[in-house]
């Protein structure tokens, strides 16, 4: 589907004439209200919602990539590149900032 396909299919669901800005920043509360509500509710430990199971970090033990395996340091920064993109700190808690700018502070 392209972008102006989606753009009308929403429009002929819902009657909106949305731009895919605004479709994209919908979204994007949409991401950081479910955060908002799984963190309220006790995930709220880096790996505890975007982790990987600990196999993944175990090297393989044959085929093409044998003895390969994922680094926890490098999965950890990425994690924090991420959160900071998103703009939550470094445990992937939305930050007041985030709150500010989705217009929804009032849930800080």
């Amino acid at each position: 589907m392209t972008l102006e396909q989606l753009l009308k299919l929403i429009k002929y669901v819902t009657g909106w004439e949305i731009s895919f800005w605004k479709l994209m920043k919908i979204s994007e509360k949409g991401v950081n209200l479910t955060r908002l509500f799984n963190t309220k509710h006790g995930y709220n430990k880096p790996y505890q919602v975007d982790g990987l199971p600990d196999r993944l970090f175990e090297p393989l033990e044959n085929g093409a990539h044998e003895g390969e395996k994922i680094d926890r340091d490098e999965l950890e920064k990425a994690l924090k590149t991420y959160y900071q993109i998103r703009g939550w700190d470094d445990n992937g808690i939305l930050t007041y900032g985030k709150f500010v700018e989705l217009g929804i502070e009032e849930l800080y």
